[in-house]
C-alpha cells in the first residue's frame, strides 16, 4: 500500500554554448529553452491507481495536497499551477521570481 513519488526540482542545465551571448540571462531565453529547463521528471504511484485528479499539464505544487486530501481526507486547498523562472540578484538568497507564460507549453 505504498505511495511512491519521484520528482525532480528542475530540468537539465543550459550550457553556455546554447546561449546566444555571454550576458544572456535565463529570463531572455527562447521558449524552447525555458520549456526544457522547467520540465521535470515526475511520477506518482498510488495503491488504488486512481489518477483522475492528476493531469499532464499540472505543476507539482499540488502533488501532496491531492494525495493527502484524497487518502487522508484533509481539506488543503489546491494552489494555482504556476511555473516560475528566476535569476539570482547578487547572492544566492535574493531571487526575482518571474512567472512563465503557460501558453508556451501548448
Amino acid at each position: 500500500n505504498a505511495i511512491i513519488i519521484i520528482q525532480s526540482d528542475e530540468g537539465p542545465n543550459i550550457s553556455r554554448a546554447e546561449m546566444p551571448r555571454d550576458d544572456y540571462t535565463f529570463l531572455d531565453m527562447p521558449d524552447d529553452i525555458i520549456i526544457r529547463r522547467t520540465e521535470i521528471q515526475y511520477a506518482v504511484y498510488l495503491p488504488d491507481q486512481d489518477y483522475s485528479l492528476f493531469s499532464q499539464d499540472m505543476t507539482p505544487i499540488n502533488t501532496y495536497r491531492i494525495i493527502l486530501n484524497n487518502i487522508l481526507g484533509t481539506k488543503f486547498p489546491l494552489l494555482e499551477d504556476v511555473t516560475y523562472i528566476t535569476e539570482t540578484q547578487g547572492s544566492l538568497i535574493e531571487f526575482d521570481f518571474t512567472p512563465v507564460d503557460p501558453t508556451i507549453y501548448k
